[in-house]
């Protein structure tokens, strides 16, 4: 089961930016498992078991740091690295995304070139 690619799950509201991701992270070789939906973030995870989460801050249904929080409480999570993503690149949002443990932060619209810089070495991590 070695060979299974590895999943990133993305969970973005914006359609254009979370296909972009998708397409960055499928020629990565890695499995992308797109949502726009907060809500259904818990489940995707415990199904999937992703190596990374990539997360919009501003979600419609719920705030992507409080999914986080709940992710955190999740059998399996403490060896998933978390990157961020908003438009708001304010440092009180950064922050607060270090301060709930996200590895990272990119800041919309995303360059696809610096995503794939900071995702490419959580794929080879088995833990942080």
């Amino acid at each position: 089961m070695t060979d299974a690619p590895k999943k990133v799950l993305i969970v973005e509201n914006d359609a254009v930016q979370r296909d972009l991701i998708v397409m960055a992270i499928q020629r990565l070789g890695c499995e992308a498992i797109p949502t726009s939906n907060a809500m259904k973030v818990l489940g995707l995870f415990v199904e999937h078991q992703p190596l990374v989460v990539l997360m919009d801050v501003y979600l419609p249904q719920k705030n992507g740091f409080d999914v986080l929080q709940s992710l955190k409480k999740l059998p399996g999570f403490a060896e998933t690295n978390v990157i961020m993503i908003s438009a708001m690149g304010f440092s009180e949002v950064v922050n607060k995304a270090a301060e709930l443990g996200a590895k990272g932060f990119l800041v919309k619209p995303i360059d696809i070139d610096l995503l794939v810089e900071r995702v490419k070495p959580f794929l080879t991590e088995k833990t942080n």
